[in-house]
Formats: C-alpha cells, structure tokens, sequence
C-alpha cells in the first residue's frame, strides 16, 4: 500500500483498462503503527482515565462520557462519516461531555503515544476526522444556551468553573469523583470578565438562568435515560420560561426578566413546541447508519419534485404582530422540492436587541442550532452558518450561508471559544482581549484567537463556542429552474451574473449545475434568499425571469422561516450520506465570460451526480473582517467555487477516476487561474504544504510559525495541516505577486523571492521597481 505526499493512502493500485489509466481514489485512511498496548487494554485503560471507576454521572446534563472499542456494539455507527468510502482503523472512541474529559483523552494518548483525530460533525468528506487511533467524538457536547449581548453574561470559563462546583456538589459518599481542572482555573486573574458575588451566591442555578447567565438552556437530544437531579433545575428554568413573559411583567426579579425589560419586551408572535430535531430526526439518526454498498441509480445533488409552480403559493405574513397575540398562523404551503405542508409560524419581536449571544457544545449541528435559536424568548435569531448538514467545525474553518453576504462566515461571528491544546491544557479566549486558564510565558492569546478564525483545528480541540445571532423571523427565498443547454446557458449565466452584481448584502445567490440522474436532463438552479424585504426580493426573482433565452421550468418563491430554508438544502442532498464522495473547492476573483464559456463546455460531458455550483460572495460582510487568518485577498473574492460529485461504490473503477478527474481539472484548468490562492479552509481537502499555503496565502508564514509554538509536536496531525514543511514549495504555492519584499522578509524569505523571481515564479515585488527590460 502506498501512501501519497497528502498523508492519505491509496487501497489499489492505479489500473490500466480499455478506458485508459485509472486513478485511484484518494480518501482512504493511512495505516496506523501498532499501540503500546493491546487493543483489549488500550480500552480497558481509557475508559478508567476518562469515565472513572465508579462511571457515575458527571455532566449538568446527566450525560455521561463514553469509551467505546472496535469491537463493542456502537463503534462502527460512531465512527461512520458523511463519505461512506472513508472506513477507520481507529481502535477505541471517545465520547467526551465537557473540556475535562477532552483534557484526560488528549493526555492519554500522548503518554501512550496514540494518534488523536477529532469527530464534530462528520461532514468531511477526506476522512481525517476518524484517521487517530483514538476517535474524539463531540456529539454529546450539544448543550445550548442563548442570552443578551446586555447585561454581559457570564465567560466560558466562568459557566465551566460554575459546572464544576455543581458537578462536586452532587457526588456523594462512596463514589470515587473525578479530579476536577477547575482548581486550577479558578484563581486566575486573567479571565476576561469577573464574576459577581450575587452570581456566586446563586450557584445552584435558582435564578432562573443557566450556567451562562442565559434563558432556557437546551439539551437537544431529549434522552432521559440519564436523567440527574440537576435535570430537575434545568426543568423548573424551562418551566419559568413557559410564563417567562408573564413573570417579566410582573417584575419576577429574574435575571432574564432585567434583560429583557431593557429591550421593553413583550410577548413574541409564536414560539413552536416542536420537538427538538435530535429525537425523532431523519436529519441527526441517518449518521447512526453504517455506510455500505449504495443501490439504486445515481442521485443528483438537487432534486426537484415534479409539482407544479402553482402549488407554491407566496404566504404574507405580518413582521410585527400585536403584543397580545399568542400565535399567528396562515394558510399552508410546500417547502422547496416537495415535501409535507407546513403552516408558517413567526417568532417575532417588536423591539429585538441587534443581537444576541449563542452558547454551544462543539458537537452541536448547524439543524439543532437553528432549531433552538428560532424558539427564543427574544424572537427568532439565526448564527450564520452553512446550510445543513454541518457540524460546528464550520466555525473555525468557513461557514458560509444565506446570511454570509450580511452577517459574514460562521467563523466571523464567534466571540469566545473554550479549548483544550495538545498537552491537555484548558484555555479560554475571545474577542476584546478575553483569555483566562492556563497560558504559558510566550504564548499570545490574541494571536491563537486570531488563528482560530480559519485555522482552530490545527491548534487545539475546541469544546464550547459562543457567537452572536441575528434577529431574522422569516426569509424570502425560493429557486428558478432551467434545463441546461451547452449553447444557450453560457447567456443565461451572463445574465444572472449581470444581475446580482452590486446587490444589496441581503441577498444570496447560489447557481447550481447538477448532471442526472440517468435518463433526466441536467439542470441550472439559481438558489435565492433574501433577508430583506419582499419586494426587493421579488424586485430580483423579476429581472432574472426577464432572460429573453427561455422561461423557468420550475420557481417556488414564498416567505418562510429562515429555519425553512435551512431545510431546503438538506431536501436536495436526498442520498448523499454514505455515498462515495469528492469534493474540490477554489475561491474566484470574478465570474467572467471566458470562465462560464469553459464551464459549460465541460460540464456537458460530466458524469451523472455530479453538481458544480458558485456560491456570490462579493461585496459582502466577508470582507469586512480584518483579524482573521484567512487572508484579505481571498475574503474579497467574487464567488466560492466548488464541484461536489457523489456515486455509489458498486461503480467499477473507471468511474473514480472520471468522477474524481473531471472535478480535478475544472477547478485546476479554469477556476485556479482566476483564483487569489485557494479555498475557504473548510473545503480544503489535502494537507500538502502547497495546497495548505494557498488557502492562507500570505498569512502562512505567521500561521506556520504559531503552529509550532503552540503545538510543536504537531499533535493534532489529522486536521489540514502538512506533516512536513519544504519553504520553496510553500513559495510556489502563493499567487503571483501575493507576497511583497517587506512580508517576505518578516516571513524569513526574502531569498527565496529573490529565486523566484530569476526563475520566473514570482512577479518582482512592486517595492524593488520594474525588472530590466520593461
């Protein structure tokens, strides 16, 4: 078996048929040198280091950490991945509750020299998230929690410490407690904000709020099989915020009640009862299947139902519904792609603050985030995240959605982060200077929260995340179908792209192109959401149906939830999950004739499944952020360019290679030249140095230099991230001309820019002048 520069291993060899040369296919997991340990012990170990001997409940939650070994029942539902062709050579998985129990794993497997990789949501489609020896699973670390940006709540370091003490104040006699990490934490003086005495006092959680000083703490997974006497207090909150509104008026004396009095809350329009999307969910249970041979012909990524547009009625609703109204409800209608009818509920609130703060586990998903948010107490608010089905990896990668053009990437809008580096320590740092726990004379805070905006994975393993979320109680939004024709899409693209240029940051646009399935015709989807009015959004669906080229086969605009919407994307990946996947991203400067012709050109001929799509990301809030590792060049970029390609594993091996190819020379003959360097970090599926050095473009050098400094082992090696460092390859691998003298020189490079520059490789930097001969 051979193992490629990347660090992933091919399982064949490449195959010569009739077809032509075969490549094979590139995700499959490198073999792991033999433990210290026998695999029965290894296990038997573990799980006293995490667990404990007496394997009591530990968590506020009643959940309980897990250590499950390959062969106990539940390792191969756990260890399964999006992409069903990834298969792990993992011997044990952890299934951690809180920063503590990733703090023991994380020492464990240094002392015993086991390779870690870290599970959140499961989505990448290259496999490194189940590549260790030790799995870190965070899906039970999926506690929410909401509150107000005013009175500013509690750190993550304080809500960890408070959970402590509860977590000793139940443990009774007999029981062996796990040490606890808060002794150590607990005195530092540089936590960002301190806690007050009254706080302290009201440790038992009587106050009517949570650990984080915020309304309505959620466990999403609604399991009672674990249930805790600390359950009983988060039961009587949610029983307070049942009649929180009522309470609030008459001056319960809450914390909550103070906060939204601030604001001059009253009751919003709607807050649903449905069940959280944990139990019961199609969505979550669909990762808990084992991947195997897929059947049936092959799936497109978008699948439209063959209703008609007249069953799409626009359902108007009412923003600002009277105080007094408990509910209000309207006339059915079909989400996008068919599916059951749904009465559109808003969860509105006359005077929301601008926005609020959102709590979170690492293992939460984008589906239980919204799900959660858009039932608060102030009205509905969303994070800007992907669309579904992502975990929270996107907030320290990417993350960009329907609300990325006005809000920024999911990763933009994190202010705090609980993490835990690569010998075990627990730290907290965020935005404004906020730090606290157990930094080392050398390490900047700052600088670690600098790069985990774009680059968090290859420093630690976060466990908590706090981001802000907007108020947004519905979206106008839908899609506009067209048949794809080689000669006459070139101009409909033309025309789309001529029309959403200079568009107000409240609108998205996402153009799909999806081939198949056999025997269908391929088809161009324009994907459309508006955070804005009705009538802009009308104003826009409008001027594209105005292409004089041909008329729509299919559009369902109407008002809905943004939760909805969300929705709407995982409608259309219909049998992705446990497919063979392929994925290759770029970003792009501008979408321009040349581009769309050679799109066109190429896409005719795409095998079935396949889809390539342009996500608009120009002229947005994406550019805005300055403080981030993902550099300024590639936040300023038009679009973000990616070809998805799914099929199933019963296909013979030429279909790997046409499959994997077709999206390979695409990006790389087409997109590349028109790129400032790389993809968003979350599309990123190698980790060769130059691969890795185009996506953070001048800012590699610096990041490079921190990696080693807070994890010089490289510890965390399964994550994007090269295992070897080759300084003239990462110089190839930045854009012409992205590197001046003066950076290159902060770098340590200046001569390999001199190099560069008599080989050709590198434009002469604008500081030294024209070249001879100009």
């Amino acid at each position: 078996m051979t193992t490629h520069p990347d660090g992933l291993s091919n399982g064949m060899a490449a195959i010569q048929t009739p077809a032509g040369l075969v490549k094979p296919y590139p995700f499959f997991a490198q073999p792991l040198k033999p433990p210290q340990v026998t695999d029965g012990d290894l296990v038997k170990q573990l799980r006293q280091t995490v667990v404990g001997q007496g394997g009591h409940c530990y968590t506020s939650s009643g959940k309980q950490p897990q250590v499950i070994g390959r062969d106990d029942e539940g390792f191969t539902a756990a260890s399964t991945i999006f992409n069903g062709a990834v298969k792990t050579h993992a011997l044990a998985l952890v299934k951690p509750t809180d920063a503590s129990d990733v703090s023991r794993t994380i020492i464990f497997c240094r002392e015993h020299d086991l390779e870690l990789s870290v599970k959140g949501g499961g989505h990448g489609v290259h496999g490194w998230s189940v590549a260790g020896h030790v799995i870190l699973d965070l899906s039970l670390m999926n506690d929410i929690s909401i509150s107000l940006p005013n009175p500013v709540p509690p750190t993550l370091q304080e809500s960890f410490e408070r959970l402590q003490l509860r977590r000793d104040s139940t443990s009774t006699n007999g029981t062996d407690r796990r040490p606890s990490l808060a002794d150590s934490h607990q005195g530092s003086s540089e936590s960002g904000i301190k806690r007050s005495a009254q706080t302290l006092d009201n440790g038992d959680g009587n106050d009517g709020t949570d650990t984080d000083g915020a309304r309505r703490k959620g466990r999403v997974d609604g399991d009672r099989a674990d249930y805790s006497p600390l359950d009983r207090i988060d039961e009587e909150d949610k029983s307070r915020s049942s009649s929180a509104m009522d309470g609030e008026r008459s001056g319960s004396g809450s914390r909550s009640g103070e906060e939204l009095k601030s604001f001059n809350s009253t009751p919003a329009t709607s807050v649903s009862d449905q069940q959280s999307p944990r139990e019961g969910s199609s969505g979550i249970s669909h990762h808990q299947a084992e991947a195997g041979p897929s059947r049936g012909p092959r799936v497109t990524y978008v699948n439209p139902s063959q209703t008609p547009t007249s069953a799409f009625p626009f359902v108007p609703t009412t923003f600002g519904a009277s105080p007094g109204a408990s509910s209000s409800s309207y006339g059915s209608f079909h989400p996008a792609f068919g599916g059951p009818s749904q009465q559109l509920t808003l969860n509105t609130h006359p005077d929301p603050p601008p926005y609020t703060l959102v709590s979170f586990g690492a293992g939460t998903h984008s589906k239980e985030l919204d799900a959660f948010t858009a039932r608060s107490p102030y009205g509905a608010f969303h994070v800007p995240t992907s669309a579904f089905p992502v975990g929270s990896g996107q907030f320290l990668s990417g993350g960009f959605g329907f609300l990325g053009r006005k809000h920024g990437m999911a990763m933009d809008n994190i202010v705090e982060v609980e993490m835990v580096l690569s010998d075990g320590r627990i730290v907290w740092v965020g935005q404004g200077g906020t730090k606290g726990g157990d930094w080392k004379e050398g390490e900047d805070p700052e600088e670690v929260w600098w790069a985990i905006k774009g680059a968090g994975a290859i420093l630690g393993v976060v466990t908590r995340i706090r981001a802000k979320a907007y108020y947004l109680p519905s979206v106008y939004a839908g899609n506009l179908i067209y048949l794809f024709d080689r000669s006459s899409t070139p101009s409909l693209l033309r025309h789309v792209r001529d029309c959403i240029k200079g568009s107000p940051r409240t609108l998205y646009t996402n153009i799909i192109m999806t081939a198949g399935p056999p025997g269908a015709p391929a088809i161009v989807v324009f994907q459309l959401c508006f955070s804005g009015s009705r009538a802009e959004g009308e104003m826009y669906v409008q001027a594209i149906s105005a292409w004089e080229g041909g008329r729509s086969l299919f559009q369902d605009f109407s008002e809905r939830t943004f939760e909805r919407q969300q929705l709407a994307v995982e409608e259309v990946l219909k049998g992705g999950h446990g497919r063979k996947w392929f994925i290759k991203s770029d970003m792009l400067k501008s979408l321009s004739d040349e581009v769309i012709d050679e799109t066109c050109a190429r896409f005719h001929s795409v095998p079935d499944g396949c889809t390539w799509l342009f996500e608009y990301t120009g002229g947005g809030a994406v550019a805005d952020v300055k403080d981030s590792c993902f550099p300024q060049s590639h936040r300023e970029s038009a679009f973000t360019v990616a070809a998805l390609h799914q099929w199933s594993h019963t296909e013979p091996p030429v279909e790997d290679t046409r499959c994997v190819t077709t999206a390979e020379e695409w990006i790389n003959e087409v997109i590349h030249p028109n790129s400032p360097g790389g993809p968003l970090p979350c599309f990123l599926q190698s980790a060769k140095q130059s691969d890795v050095a185009s996506v953070y473009g001048i800012n590699y050098p610096r990041l490079k230099t921190l990696k080693k400094l807070i994890d010089p082992d490289n510890f965390f090696r399964h994550a994007m991230w090269p295992a070897t460092y080759d300084e003239k390859d990462e110089l190839q691998s930045l854009p012409d001309g992205e590197i001046g003298a003066k950076e290159a020189e902060d770098a340590g490079l200046t001569r390999l820019l001199r190099d560069g520059e008599k080989e050709g490789r590198v434009e002469p930097s604008k500081d030294k002048g024209k070249s001879k001969g100009e």
